[in-house]
């Protein structure tokens, strides 16, 4: 699978070119880090409406991409721009 940032959601997609769609048929989701063991992490990457019941896990490790591992990280420890709240919003 390939997790890539739109600018506003996560997405998940086949990597194989056969099995890729239009990009309007891909569905933004969020995900999650659930486990973080430096070298290694863990994520959940979960469809937003309507297709809300798809989630896929994924492992990810330094070695897959090393160059930008240090990025991925950074992008999974800041909040999205839907979790960050509106100037003047109520907390």
């Amino acid at each position: 699978m390939r997790l890539s940032w739109n600018g506003s959601h996560w997405v998940c997609a086949p990597v194989a070119a056969a099995q890729l769609r239009a990009q309007s048929d891909l569905h933004p989701g969020g995900v999650d880090l659930m486990l973080d063991l430096g070298d290694a992490v863990l994520l959940r990457w979960q469809a937003l409406p309507p297709a809300a019941r798809r989630v896929v896990w994924l492992p990810v490790s330094r070695g897959m991409q090393p160059g930008a591992w240090h990025a991925l990280r950074v992008a999974l420890n800041l909040p999205t721009p839907a979790a960050v709240p509106e100037p003047g919003a109520a907390p």
